[in-house]
């Protein structure tokens, strides 16, 4: 997973135009609007809306009343309307005539008697009003994805709502790929659900596979990129699985994934660095099914939605489990034999604790930042490593003294505070920026009773690894991650010049008038995870991921391979060094690896 990094390895050609459409973009607008569209060679095209009010249309109800506009697009609005008669709800469709169709086309309308009970929305009639496209459908029941997200709120809903509500979404589409239909048009707010039925909005949106038309509506965020016209791969069932994996990624990470012809339609993140607090287990799975390239994504629906059980029995394992577990932590440091020739001092530190025979556990590991005018990153990461066995000390003897995530921040606060000290002593009063002075990312691992805290800053990872999943736990705290979280815009944050520099670390201050540093505290990420029997916690930096391969995807595979190929995780620790040292050893190295094992698979 190429966390923070905006490019995976995708051959995405431009193609054809398409109309795009945006679920970001959508306003409310009232009945007298217009709406300007930007068409592809350039020139405005005003769509007038329909009037409110009565009118006939020849094979429509006798009257339809409008009532005001549901949804609007650049291209098409749906509007909810009633007969004026019986006030029976309906939904009116008017869209302009696409790229591809003729006039007579555009009118001709024949509802699939296969499918029909799938649709939501069900479509009545179509006819042409003033040069536009005007279908009839049902009213639909229930509500839309998009609007059962919002429901749940910021903090989003639990896994197991999440697999509940999408089962029946997944059991037909398969049942569309079966029948060799492709929907094309999967997007939250085409997917509509009601006491656990589903429907399904855009009835025009089903195709025969093979899939004939070249050119599609298609919704930024939802549609493959073979679908945008962008890639000359062949439209077919894998365009349906990458909108199901960016509908889960919307589900849980609350927003539309990130995406952008630069990043070839993957998501530039993962759906937890936008909602840390869910549980690990799907990110894996979803970024699969989001993959640029189709051969990548999942075969079918049912295996993604196996995937994504698979991952749910282990979050639902975790939160239960209550065997004794055996544990074995090591780390390993090393100053990289390529770095090694333009710096001899190796600025990354680990420190481990053990205690109570080998059940509890303090674990850090940092990263100095090797830029640094006042002081430098040795010395950063050094004060962490010192504060956590100075505070390793005081809990060892008493570990009711601080909960753990109390525990964790007074550790990286003091350290940071040593930090603001020492460059005062020695260098204050400053006359620079403070992007001169030394830093440090901070990884810090609790372990306690079976739970394992994380307390993360920087761009240092933390990845749980297992047989069947490896999930970063982390986000990291650079320009381009943060940015995006924080809500802006993809396009901007793909030119940000320096988007891979920290935007927090150790080393949180500002300066005073008198140009003294003063500290503030760090906002430290903090993470939660029950452990469980083959579960591997690898905690690194830089040096490892940056040069375990030629790529993210390779890098990961490499370290997994790694991980899962040794029960001994001191041997596993001088393999990744050994690794990234093959792969270039262009920076400091700095690992530590906890292995999980049940009473019966204890290591030897």
């Amino acid at each position: 997973m190429a966390k923070g990094s905006p490019l995976k390895d995708a051959a995405v050609d431009s193609g054809e135009s398409v109309e795009e459409e945006s679920l970001n973009g959508t306003h409310s607008l009232s009945d007298e609007d217009d709406v300007n569209a930007q068409e592809a060679d350039g020139s405005t095209l005003t769509i007038k809306p329909l009037a409110a009010g009565d009118f006939n249309l020849d094979g429509f109800l006798p009257a339809i009343r409008i009532i005001g506009v549901r949804e609007a697009y650049t291209h098409r609005r749906l509007w909810d309307a009633v007969d004026s008669d019986t006030d029976t709800p309906y939904v009116l469709e008017e869209r302009k005539i696409g790229p591809s169709e003729s006039v007579e086309s555009a009118a001709e309308f024949d509802p699939p008697d296969d499918f029909s009970n799938k649709f939501i929305f069900n479509p009545i009639s179509r006819k042409l009003h003033a040069g536009r496209v005007v279908t009839l459908f049902e009213a639909p029941q229930g509500r839309s994805l998009e609007e059962w997200r919002r429901m749940v709120g910021r903090d989003g809903a639990t896994p197991s709502a999440i697999i509940n509500v999408l089962r029946p979404v997944f059991g037909s589409v398969q049942e569309f790929h079966e029948k060799q239909r492709v929907h094309l048009h999967l997007n939250p707010r085409t997917i509509w659900i009601s006491r656990g039925t589903v429907g399904f909005t855009g009835v025009d949106g089903l195709e025969s596979i093979p899939v004939a038309r070249t050119r599609f509506r298609a919704t930024v965020g939802f549609s493959a990129p073979e679908v945008f016209g962008r890639s000359k791969q062949h439209i077919d069932i894998p365009a349906d699985i990458y909108s199901l994996g960016a509908i889960v990624y919307y589900l849980v990470a609350g927003i539309v994934p990130p995406v952008s012809p630069e990043t070839a339609f993957a998501p530039a993140l993962s759906p937890r660095d936008f909602h840390p607090s869910f549980p690990p287990g799907w990110s894996e799975a979803i970024l699969r099914a989001t993959d640029p390239v189709p051969q990548r994504r999942f075969p079918t629906a049912s295996a993604f939605f196996a995937a994504l059980e698979s991952g749910l029995l282990l979050m639902q394992r975790r939160a239960s489990y209550n065997a004794p577990l055996v544990l074995s932590v090591e780390a390993e440091r090393h100053i990289g034999y390529s770095k090694k020739l333009r710096s001899p001092v190796n600025q990354d530190n680990t420190f481990i604790g053990r205690a109570d025979k080998n059940t509890r556990f303090l674990i850090a590991v940092a990263d100095g930042v090797s830029t640094a005018t006042f002081g430098s990153g040795d010395l950063a990461s050094g004060f962490l490593v010192s504060r956590a066995e100075e505070m390793w000390n005081t809990v060892v003897e008493d570990d009711s003294a601080y909960t753990p995530k109390e525990l964790i921040k007074v550790i990286i606060e003091r350290a940071n505070v040593d930090i603001v000290d020492f460059v005062n002593e020695r260098f204050g009063p400053l006359d620079a920026p403070p992007s001169e002075v030394m830093g440090s990312t901070a990884l810090v691992a609790y372990v306690k009773d079976g739970v394992m805290t994380l307390g993360s800053l920087g761009d240092s990872r933390a990845y749980l690894i297992r047989r069947d999943l490896m999930e970063c736990l982390t986000r990291d705290h650079n320009l381009f991650t943060l940015s995006l979280v924080e809500g802006v815009p993809i396009e901007d944050v793909l030119h940000l010049p320096h988007g891979d520099a920290l935007a927090r670390c150790l080393g949180t201050f500002d300066i005073d008038e008198d140009g003294y540093l003063f500290a503030h505290e760090p906002p430290v990420d903090m993470f939660q995870l029950p452990l469980v029997p083959g579960d591997n916690i690898l905690l690194c930096t830089d040096g490892l991921f940056d040069y375990a391969g030629s790529t993210y995807e390779e890098s990961e595979g490499n370290i997994r391979r790694i991980v899962l190929g040794e029960t001994h995780p001191g041997l596993s620790c001088l393999e990744l060094i050994l690794l990234a040292n093959r792969g270039g050893g262009g920076d400091n190295i700095g690992v530590a690896l906890l292995k999980v094992f049940s009473e019966s698979g204890r290591l030897k």
